[in-house]
């Protein structure tokens, strides 16, 4: 019976290892899910091999293409700051854009930097397309 227990162990730490390396802090998590859940409903498959957190920057998102992991920071005083889950998902929409491979653009888009965001937070139907803008 132990040896089916310790069997069990280095299976699941096995797959543990495996798994691609993701980490998101906890205050980002809803919005990361949700930028993961928008992209598979298109049929858009997203590497999750970076990280997401929160830290002390000067401007609202980071995205840093580093060697080895990227990663994406998000300001600490925004996130401590703001209680509208729809402007950090904004935010992280846009960072994780950038980790897509998209650059700032004059377009309607979440590329855009800040342009469309009171339409995001605001309009259900403009959200819509300027999610489906990013992932296409």
């Amino acid at each position: 019976m132990r040896l089916f227990f310790w069997i069990l162990f280095i299976a699941a730490s096995c797959t543990f290892i495996d798994d691609p390396h993701f980490e998101v802090d906890v205050r980002l998590k809803i919005s990361v899910d949700e930028f993961y859940r928008q992209a598979e409903i298109r049929g858009v498959n997203v590497s999750r091999e970076l990280i997401v957190r929160v830290g002390d920057i000067n401007s609202v998102g980071l995205f840093k293409p580093r060697k080895g992991l990227p990663v994406i920071i998000i300001s600490r005083s925004f996130v401590e700051s703001s209680t509208d889950s729809l402007a950090l998902q904004y935010i992280v929409f846009h960072e994780m854009g950038h980790f897509m491979g998209r650059k700032h653009n004059t377009d309607f888009s979440i590329m855009n930097p800040n342009k469309y965001a009171g339409e995001y937070r605001s309009d259900f139907e403009k959200r819509v397309q300027l999610i489906d803008e990013l992932f296409k």
